[in-house]
């Protein structure tokens, strides 16, 4: 119930049962779940990259498909928009290509 309320996101699961919300947690467990979590890939000690870095990442791995257009520049605004990250950086290419 718990990580279906949280839609599966690690750091908020870890989070809620530091916080009690489930009855009967033993909090010595909360170590072993974190450690679980990290090793997993659920939980990241990373800094989440900001919508600009995921840009520029996204249009490298792409560059090919850009320069011989069997991709549209839109392709990048829509992987960008579909990561919740902060809007400010998140400015349409509208038909950019990599030369």
């Amino acid at each position: 119930e718990l990580t279906r309320r949280l839609g599966g996101d690690g750091e908020a699961i870890v989070d809620a049962l530091v916080n009690g919300e489930v009855a009967g947690w033993r909090k010595k467990s909360t170590a072993s779940l974190r450690a679980f979590f990290e090793s997993e890939g659920f939980l990241t000690s990373d800094e989440p990259l900001s919508a600009e870095d995921i840009r520029v990442r996204v249009q490298a791995a792409v560059a090919d498909e850009l320069r011989d257009g069997s991709l549209p520049g839109s392709f990048i605004d829509r992987v960008v928009a579909s990561f919740d990250v902060d809007e400010i950086a998140q400015q349409p290419t509208h038909g950019a290509r990599l030369t």
